[in-house]
């Protein structure tokens, strides 16, 4: 794949997990890296705390387990050292004796930057305000703007850019990261990362699967993706997060601005990814066409730029997505409504017109071709509406070179089965 069509192709992956076993579960995040690799993915995003598990509930206040999910860390990293590939993958972090849940943006065996979970659901099922510090706690408002308190966080590579305010710049396009219920909040961080200039979203989450959850999910995301035009990619814990009564179903989707243009198989029992590619020109065109779309920025996002790969292994052919051969026609399911819209719309403009000018008729030329038998089936609808008799409406046949009898007799019929009194002219010969 040529880069320069615009098109980044991105994977979200769902490996086997256990919960509390860091090291296997890097090795299966490994495995999912060179799947992906050999799929061409530019970028792979991993679930939510995807290396020690989600539920992993007090086990995360225990050292052994920090100390575990920072080698399993460390193991992933190292395992990305010259490949062409940037992976978001999840872990707790202790800093500044706060533990945070985070993700870790890798690329080429080093971390670029760490992003903590802004939002923290603590109802329901849910208590991650026992265990995690909030994301939005390491930024100060000041009068200028805001700032982080935690710039940077020690690992060890040595000091990592650490915050919700990280902006990531490769040299084809840009992104940024939330984390599960972040998505969820009524001002969720991804707003302001696209306003602030990022292209693509990735949200590493590990959302639970309840009845009805999944419809309001997607059509969730696909809406946060058409409101700040992006591309939105999510990744959910599988089935192997938990083994109490609460159900992970390893929900996958990657949609792009306001269309879901890959969704993964629910509920598999073994590691999978859903790849797709993302139309990053198309956005930009977008949001050049949005001229309110950069009015909200707020603040200063550090951008991080991610170096080239040097030894890129190029991108596999064809594309994983499909495009639509008739992109300004309806699908099937929703092809009456489409159709009963427009000429709603054409209806109402119509008499709208008809009352004002106060005429007496209408006169519509009849060619018994589409065009003109959708015009008088609009002038119809609208004399209806208004409760107008029909013979207001006045049919003019228009025969010309290209007039066959059959498109004059279908004008003749069209006109008589309408009820609309017409102009006569001789048949063509």
């Amino acid at each position: 794949m040529d880069t320069n069509l615009g098109f980044v192709r991105v994977a979200a992956a769902v490996p086997l997990l256990r919960v509390g076993d860091c090291a296997y579960n890097a090795q299966q995040t490994k495995q999912l890296i060179s799947e992906a690799l050999d799929e061409g993915v530019e970028i792979v995003c991993f679930p939510e705390l995807g290396l020690t598990g989600y539920t992993c509930a007090d086990l995360f206040f225990t050292n052994a387990l920090q100390q575990n999910a920072m080698a399993a860390l460390k193991d992933v990293c190292e395992f990305t050292r010259g490949k062409s590939i940037i992976v978001l993958v999840g872990a707790p972090l202790k800093t500044d004796n706060d533990l945070y849940n985070c993700a870790f943006v890798i690329t080429d065996g080093e971390i670029i930057g760490v992003v903590p979970k802004t939002n923290l659901p603590n109802t329901g099922e849910f208590y991650e305000k026992r265990w995690f510090a909030a994301g939005r706690e390491t930024v100060e408002q000041l009068p200028d703007g805001v700032h982080p308190r935690i710039p940077t966080v020690e690992l060890w590579q040595g000091d990592v850019p650490f915050g919700v305010d990280l902006l990531f710049l490769t040299r084809n396009y840009s992104f940024g990261v939330e984390i599960c219920e972040d998505l969820w909040s009524p001002l969720p961080p991804s707003t302001q990362l696209a306003i602030q200039g990022a292209e693509l979203i990735f949200n590493l989450s590990s959302s639970n699967c309840i009845v009805g959850k999944h419809a309001f999910r997607r059509q969730m995301l696909a809406q946060q993706s058409q409101r700040v035009h992006c591309g939105y990619v999510y990744t959910s814990s599988g089935v192997g997060e938990s083994t109490t009564d609460v159900v992970f179903s390893g929900s996958t989707y990657i949609a792009e601005n306001g269309k879901l243009i890959a969704e993964g198989e629910r509920f598999q029992r073994e590691s999978s990814l859903t790849i797709s590619e993302i139309d990053v020109e198309r956005l930009r065109t977008d949001r050049e066409r949005n001229t309110n779309f950069t009015k909200d920025r707020i603040g200063h996002y550090r951008k991080i730029n991610v170096a080239p790969i040097e030894n890129a292994e190029g991108y596999a052919e064809p594309l994983h997505r499909t495009f639509n051969p008739t992109p300004f026609l309806p699908s099937k399911e929703n092809e009456d409504a489409y159709c009963m819209d427009v000429l709603s719309i054409q209806t109402s403009a119509l008499a709208r017109r008809w009352e004002h000018t106060h005429a007496q008729s209408l006169v519509v030329g009849i060619s018994g071709g589409l065009d003109s038998t959708l015009a008088l089936i609009v002038a119809v609808q609208t004399a209806d509406m208004l409760g107008y008799a029909r013979n207001r409406i006045l049919g003019i046949t228009m025969p010309g070179f290209g007039t066959t009898n059959r498109t004059y007799r279908n004008a003749i019929d069209l006109m008589n089965e309408l009820g609309v009194p017409r102009c006569r002219h001789p048949t063509p010969a």
